[in-house]
């Protein structure tokens, strides 16, 4: 490979020629070796039938959202890790869980912070609470009262609690194959949680199979 121009980079207003001994000096550059084919996608028939999973999506109401607003300072975190852990080993059904419990961006619409494969939106919210009840009393009010919050936002946590309007459990239904398709050869998800649902149920389906030799 010769010394002429390897790219341009436009930096504001200006361009700057890189040559491809300057980009040697922050990138090495080798000769690609091939050793074998490696398969980096896979395909569905159009024509399959379709696969629907059937779950739940907890995600905070917008009044817990507000009252956890006005306990986390701006330049800290929230304490979630406790919670995340409680969910997580509590719930044998939970099968994807946000690493910030969405308690990192306080603001706009809630997000779903876990999925659950199955069970029942009753008992899911009965062994839900405990557990919040387990984090609010044991990591999220010491935090708080340690943060200096007012004995209001506290209270009205504490009510939000005890009337059960912390989180919604709501069930869902995800169609994860076959996906829409299009002329140009892409395609995309059937709703907004196929893409995740599908990913889970196909790392399900290979669980403990081989998938390359050796």
């Amino acid at each position: 490979m010769d010394n002429k121009l390897a790219q341009t980079q436009t930096i504001g207003d200006k361009s700057m020629d890189i040559t491809n001994s300057e980009l040697q000096k922050y990138v090495k550059l080798g000769d690609a070796k091939s050793k074998r084919r490696v398969p980096l996608a896979f395909t569905i028939p159009n024509d399959i039938e379709p696969v629907t999973i059937d779950g739940f999506i907890i995600y905070w109401t917008k009044d817990a959202i507000e009252v956890f607003s006005k306990i986390k300072p701006k330049k800290k975190n929230l304490p979630y890790v406790w919670l995340r852990g409680l969910i997580e080993v509590s719930l044998p059904q939970i099968s994807r869980i946000d690493l910030s419990m969405g308690l990192y961006r306080l603001y706009g619409k809630p997000q779903p912070f876990a999925f659950l494969e199955d069970g029942e939106k009753q008992k899911i919210e009965d062994d839900l609470y405990p557990l919040l009840d387990n984090w609010i009393i044991g990591c999220l009010k010491p935090y708080a009262e340690k943060e200096e919050v007012d004995s209001q936002t506290i209270e009205c946590l504490e009510n939000l609690y005890a009337e059960r309007k912390l989180v919604v459990v709501k069930p869902i239904q995800s169609q994860i194959l076959p996906w829409s398709q299009y002329g140009n050869g892409s395609t995309k998800g059937n709703d907004n949680y196929s893409f995740f649902v599908l990913v889970d149920y196909i790392a399900r389906q290979i669980a403990g199979r081989e998938i390359f030799q050796g």
